[in-house]
């Protein structure tokens, strides 16, 4: 497969696709086709089709997304002219689509003049194929549902009253379109628009085997793959999770993108790195980009870092049937290393927005190292711990469970971890350059001297 392509199918989770600052002159979306919001789409529709305000480069394109949601395309998008790309697909009938034009690694969607597209979000729905139900009974399935969605949220959400400061008035605002759905595809939907205003990346909606987000968050980030590479020449991808590398003057760096439970091979492999650099005079770990997972899987790394036992956070779960609505304040722990696997020398841990959910944990675990330093800025501040409940219509709604605290007790919900040393920058700066890394280089040479 032509590299080019490789980029462009990039597969990137859309809990994490983040949105850039728009520049000068920037390029934007005058039309889409299928539109965005569109449901009941035509199965058999052969091409998407997305017109420009602007002459484009005509050079490359970035349609971003992966998994089942992706639009199956066909062959190579091709520009018909210097304003209108199409890309071939094959749609499913009865099936939620969604993707985004031009994400923080590809930005391929560009003016003729350079400028990058800021990131799109687009999603439709096409029909089924099956006869629609009859009007009144699916009616009174809806509603049935939806009360039942708002029990499970008022006894099961964790973030409840964080999150929505009226939770009836919400649902009055919504409650016409979601029993007026069609189809029970067409209701989570619905019932996806008022969750909504959550705004919580942790609760999903899951419809035979399609998950639907209720929010897509968008953030600035602070790292771009480009910008390390410029700053750090021997940069090499090890695995699809971790990249490497070593300045002339000994300091390490481990940039590892995500604690994902089908990566376990890939993060094992950070041992054998950390065997490597022992005899480095320090060491950068790069947690930017870090989109979460399985928090057992950072704690070996976080071992090398920490001495003793150490509490690294707290957590309190939903109990309706408790007086307080929760469980008891629980601790977790990260028990440090022995020799010879441990690295006790200066460490720089690098953070930002891109850290989120169990790449919190990772952070709070590094944290309790005694020679380690958070550069950067903050984190997402988004912790859930998702649990399934299923509805009547054969809906599932992942709802969070927990309220994940840091070590002194400060609900980590839209706050995040705040670094040591905090890294002002615009998004361009990361173009061709990388701030952050540059700022940990600095303090990590003055301690050595």
């Amino acid at each position: 497969m032509p590299l080019r392509r490789m980029v462009n199918r990039f597969l990137f989770t859309l809990i994490l696709c983040s949105a850039v600052p728009a520049l000068a002159k920037a390029p934007k979306v005058a039309e889409l086709s299928p539109a965005n919001g569109a449901a009941d789409v035509d199965p058999d529709t052969k091409e998407l089709r997305i017109v420009f305000d602007c002459d484009m480069s005509t050079m490359g394109w970035s349609f971003c997304g992966g998994g089942p949601t992706y639009p199956p395309i066909q062959g190579d998008p091709k520009w018909i002219n210097k304003r209108t790309i199409v890309a071939k697909v094959r749609l499913q009938p009865d099936h939620d689509y969604r993707l985004s034009l031009n994400c923080p690694p590809a930005e391929n969607f560009r003016s003729a003049d350079g400028t990058p597209l800021k990131p799109v979000q687009w999603s439709f729905s096409t029909a089924s194929v099956e006869a629609k139900p009859d009007k009144a009974e699916q009616k009174k399935l809806n509603e049935q549902c939806l009360k039942q969605l708002m029990t499970l949220l008022k006894d099961h959400y964790s973030y409840y009253d964080l999150r929505v400061d009226d939770w009836q008035a919400l649902e009055k605002k919504h409650r016409k379109k979601i029993l007026g759905a069609a189809t029970t595809r067409a209701w989570v939907k619905e019932a996806a628009a008022m969750l909504a205003e959550a705004k919580d990346v942790h609760m999903l909606l899951n419809f035979k085997g399609q998950q639907t987000p209720t929010h897509i968050r968008t953030y600035k980030s602070n790292i771009n793959i480009d910008g390390v590479k410029s700053v750090l020449p021997g940069f090499k991808q090890r695995n699809p999770s971790v990249s490497t590398a070593r300045t002339d003057d000994g300091i390490g760096y481990i940039l590892i993108t995500t604690l994902a439970v089908n990566g376990k091979k890939d993060l094992e492999q950070v041992q054998e790195v950390l065997d490597e650099y022992k005899d480095c005079k320090a060491l950068i770990l790069d947690l930017r980009a870090n989109n979460g997972g399985s928090e057992p899987l950072a704690k070996p790394i976080a071992a090398w870092f920490v001495k003793g036992e150490k509490v690294y956070s707290k957590s309190v779960s939903r109990d309706p049937k408790s007086k307080t609505g929760f469980t008891e304040e629980s601790s977790r722990t990260i028990q440090g290393n022995k020799p010879p696997r441990q690295f006790d020398k200066p460490v720089a841990v690098l953070i930002g927005p891109g850290a989120i959910s169990s790449g919190e944990s990772f952070v709070l675990m590094m944290k309790q190292g005694e020679k380690v330093t958070l550069i950067g800025s903050p984190t997402a501040g988004c912790s859930g711990n998702p649990k399934p409940y299923k509805m009547e219509n054969d809906v599932e709604i992942f709802i969070p469970s927990w309220k994940d605290m840091l070590p002194d007790g400060t609900c980590l919900e839209g706050k995040g971890i705040e670094p040591d040393v905090k890294v002002k920058a615009k998004a361009a700066d990361f173009e061709d350059d990388d701030p952050v890394i540059k700022q940990a280089l600095r303090i990590l040479r003055k301690k050595d001297n």
